[in-house]
Parts: C-alpha cells; structure tokens; sequence
C-alpha cells in the first residue's frame, strides 16, 4: 500500500501511511532523515537531497549521499541522533523503529517498499508533492514510462516465454511472483520457476531448483563477487550440470541495487535485464 494525499493547503498535506493511518506534513520540509535506500535515491533524483540530514546505512547512492550521516539500519538506531539532528519527517520503509521515533515527537511516514513499478512511480510522485518538486517527479516518472513503453514494444515479437531462476544469495534465497522483482519478471515476459504458493522470498533447495529446470539464472548477490567466479561456483553445484541454463551458458550477473531497489535506476535496471534475457533482441 502506497502514501495517498489530501492536500489542505499549500503548506499543509495530509499523506496517509502503509499502515493507513494519517500523517500531517507541514511544508516546506527542511530537515529529513530517510530509512530507505529507494527513497533517499528519489530525493536526490528530484533534487530535493538538500533536506536530507540522515540516512540508513543501506541508502549508499549516489556517491555524494555517503556524507550523509547515518543514523542506523534495518537491525538499530541511534535516537540521540536523531534527535539532535531535529528532523522535520523521518520517513521508514519498515516499521521497526516508527513508535519509538513518533515517542519522540518527530512526525513519521511509514511507507512499505513498492511491490510493483506502478508503485514505484506511485511513491516518486509522492516525493513530488512532499517536497514540490512536481515538475521533477513527473520528469522522472515521463522517462522511466518511456522505458517501458520501448520494452512492450520490443517484447511484442518475442514468442515463447523462458523460464528464470532470480537468486538473491548463494543460500538459494529467490523471489515469489508478488514481489517487486516478480513484477518486473512479469513485465520481461518470463516464467518465474518460482510459484505464488513459494512465498515472497523463499529459500529453495538444490533439488528444487533441478527440477524447475530454469532456461536462465540471473544471480543478484550483493556481494562484489566478479561474474566469472560465481558462474563457475554455480556451474558445481551438485546436479546443476543438467540444469539447462548452465548448459546453454545462460548464467548472468546484474548489479543488485539496479533491479532489488524499488527507486529511479529501475529504468536502468529493467533495461538491462532485458538484454540479458533476449539478446538477439537488443542487437
């Protein structure tokens, strides 16, 4: 569930949150501290990054964000820094922290992490109205639909539909259908091997994945790991030798952020992938 907005008046708006509760923001923001590395990317890309006075650990781009100070991550926070930043808003994108942050008087927008790119275009446009920078958001917005309008068009001659394993780490942990990455398979055309009845993120075995027999592998790691190794590593896993995307060579790398991260690069991400999937397409 998106932020949806009423606005009162021009220095007043009225967002509800993912929990549907409703969150009075009074504008103009000054002092921002983002827990979510899809959020702190859009603020920078509609060039509202100059309220950002803390981050999450994890909100590690662009490169100028870095001198940002962080204020804590998925797993802790420091409250005294918070509070000796005095935000105007912290915004979450889990709930973890958010009483403890309301406790303190400091107004709290909790919005979960888009599970689709409507959504993501969803919460750009919220930026837009949080922070006027309208003409921005819907700058961005314009470009990454004309991403994907190139996509459908591109895709319109593909016949048949490949299968796909999206590995998040080398535990065998994946993506369901209803995930964000789910969505985006969807979009690419793909058959996820894995199933709704899967669950969001579960952890597949060895055998499992042998026997959905994907055509190809995408592995996302975080880590920094160079293609060729984790190709290799892959490739000797017991049993994968008859999985078909490891005999026709069809094992690729992505850089995690690009697709995993529910923010402005997913034009840059969505793009890629499909060139990974289909080739002879993109020549």
């Amino acid at each position: 569930m998106q932020g949806s907005v009423n606005q009162i008046d021009q220095s007043i708006l009225n967002v509800n949150d993912s929990h549907g509760k409703q969150v009075t923001i009074h504008k103009p923001l000054k002092r921002i501290i983002s827990f979510s590395p899809a959020f702190t990317e859009i603020l920078f890309a509609i060039d509202a990054d100059s309220t950002l006075v803390g981050r999450d650990d994890f909100s590690d781009f662009p490169p100028s964000a870095l001198s940002i100070p962080v204020v804590g991550d998925a797993f802790s926070v420091n409250l005294e820094t918070i509070v000796e930043l005095e935000p105007n808003l912290v915004y979450l994108s889990f709930d973890s922290y958010k009483h403890d942050i309301e406790n303190l008087n400091i107004p709290v927008l909790f919005i979960e992490p888009s599970k689709s790119v409507d959504e993501v275009l969803q919460n750009i446009e919220l930026a837009g109205d949080i922070f006027d920078k309208q003409e921005n958001a819907q700058q961005l917005i314009a470009g990454i639909e004309e991403e994907l309008v190139l996509l459908d068009n591109r895709l319109e001659q593909i016949s048949g539909s490949p299968s796909i394993y999206f590995e998040l780490d080398p535990g065998l942990w994946t993506v369901g259908p209803s995930t964000f990455i789910g969505d985006i398979l969807a979009r690419l055309k793909v058959t996820n091997i894995v199933q709704e009845n899967d669950g969001e993120f579960p952890q597949f075995s060895n055998e499992m994945i042998i026997e959905r027999n994907p055509d190809i592998i995408i592995l996302a790691h975080s880590s920094s790991s160079h293609l060729s190794q984790l190709s290799a590593e892959v490739s000797t896993r017991p049993g994968w030798d008859n999985i078909s995307a490891v005999t026709n060579n069809r094992i690729y790398k992505m850089d995690s952020d690009l697709i995993n991260r529910p923010g402005p690069r997913i034009k840059q991400g969505i793009s890629e992938m499909a060139k990974l999937i289909y080739p002879n397409t993109y020549e």
